[in-house]
């Protein structure tokens, strides 16, 4: 990392030793910068890199900021290369506890397995436990809502009869169960789900799904990969969000009784819509559009209220509850070059799959290059990846792919 001045701050919260420490600072504002400096500080008194445990958020995070401990050490050392301390931190700093949270409890259940209490003659947890992957997750939740589902049936009554033929169409269940996995996984994000939803008495998500002529679930991704396409807003359309959100939302609409019964009477559904205070363009684009439909009636309480998108996430926190993701897909052609970095950075997971979409259209594309439209993802990608940048000029949430810390 380089050498640069610290504020009277950042300073402050290097050199300070007064117990618990809480440093809050925006993005790109030079966090990680003094958390190495603050390090080396302890180090320059004698201690151990590997005698500090480090948490991190992600395995990614983790790598960098052990990569930017170790070129911080290597710039120290070439200054003073006759420092044996220095010289001993060169081993130590690949032993040292610089991990996410989940590989720290793993690794602290492991060392202390032979603490935790006994069932009969076998301790409840052994050193060589498993942790549950998202597959053998999948299957164990699976298995017990088909459990559950069995009693659904066995005790249907009115309305479990309307909600199974409402989602099944006389077909199968599939929809069903879907949609009791999605919610389940949402409500998790919640500390305490059940409690929120009722104190606030407000009733279930439903979520609705995109399915083809035979009942299954397509997903855009899914519909790309099939036919070697890009999303038609790389090709200049913005069908979308009409197809795989609008759609489902009305097609379940049309046969949902309660939304039936407001129709018979002459009336018109009420959708609110999360347009923010500065989105006010898009509210009278589609203004026309709102005035014209005979079925819903469009509500912008949000731009009533005067909120920005910042008064949003002051409430969303004041109730504890976690900040929703990014709404667009994270294959988007709209998406900015920023949040393609984050996405190979963070969820390189998601990125590969967003670039076999981009491969598998390739050989069909003919005026559009890729998912940038007139640029594709990949090659972009691959021109970060051949130059060198220092990550300490750039901030956190624009990190270039390739970055040399110094070193």
């Amino acid at each position: 990392m380089a050498n640069l001045q610290l504020t009277p701050q950042q300073q402050a919260v290097v050199e300070n030793r007064g117990g618990s420490l809480l440093v809050s600072a925006a993005a790109g504002s030079g966090k990680t910068r003094v958390l190495v400096d603050r390090l080396f500080r302890y180090v320059e008194e004698g201690r151990n890199l590997d005698d500090f445990l480090i948490i991190t958020y992600t395995k990614a995070a983790a790598a960098e900021l052990r990569g930017k401990i170790a070129g911080e050490l290597n710039r120290r050392m070439a200054g003073n290369p006759g420092d044996g301390h220095l010289k001993r931190q060169l081993l130590r700093v690949y032993q040292a506890d610089v991990k996410t949270v989940d590989a720290f409890c793993t690794a602290l259940l492991r060392e202390n397995a032979h603490l935790l209490a006994r069932e009969g003659d076998r301790h409840a947890l052994t050193p060589d436990f498993r942790v549950l992957d998202e597959n053998d997750a999948a299957l164990i939740r699976r298995r017990c809502l088909n459990r559950t589902l069995e009693s659904f049936y066995q005790n249907l009554d009115r309305g479990r009869e309307q909600l199974a033929d409402t989602l099944g169409a006389g077909r199968d269940d599939s929809a069903l169960v879907e949609l009791v996995l999605e919610l389940y996984e949402k409500l998790q994000s919640h500390a305490y789900p059940d409690r929120w939803l009722a104190e606030h008495g407000l009733p279930g998500i439903t979520q609705v799904e995109y399915t083809d002529k035979y009942g299954n679930r397509l997903t855009l991704e899914q519909e790309c990969l099939r036919s070697g396409t890009l999303p038609v807003i790389a090709y200049g359309y913005k069908k979308c969000s009409l197809k795989h959100k609008v759609g489902p939302q009305d097609k379940f609409c049309n046969h949902y009784p309660p939304c039936r019964e407001v129709w018979a009477r002459g009336e018109r559904i009420v959708k609110f819509i999360g347009f923010d205070i500065g989105e006010q363009k898009r509210r009278d684009h589609a203004q026309p559009i709102d005035d014209a439909d005979t079925k819903y009636k469009k509500e912008y309480p949000l731009m009533d209220w005067g909120w920005t998108r910042e008064d949003c996430v002051a409430a969303i926190l004041r109730e504890g509850l976690p900040l929703p993701g990014k709404s667009s897909c994270f294959f988007c052609p709209s998406m900015k070059k920023r949040e393609i970095r984050t996405l190979y950075h963070q969820h390189r997971d998601l990125y590969d799959r967003a670039i076999a979409i981009e491969d598998g259209a390739r050989p069909n594309l003919i005026t559009v290059k890729g998912l940038g439209r007139d640029w594709a993802w990949r090659d972009f990608v691959e021109a970060d990846l051949n130059q060198t940048a220092m990550c300490w000029m750039f901030p956190e949430d624009d990190l270039p792919c390739n970055c040399h810390d110094g070193g």
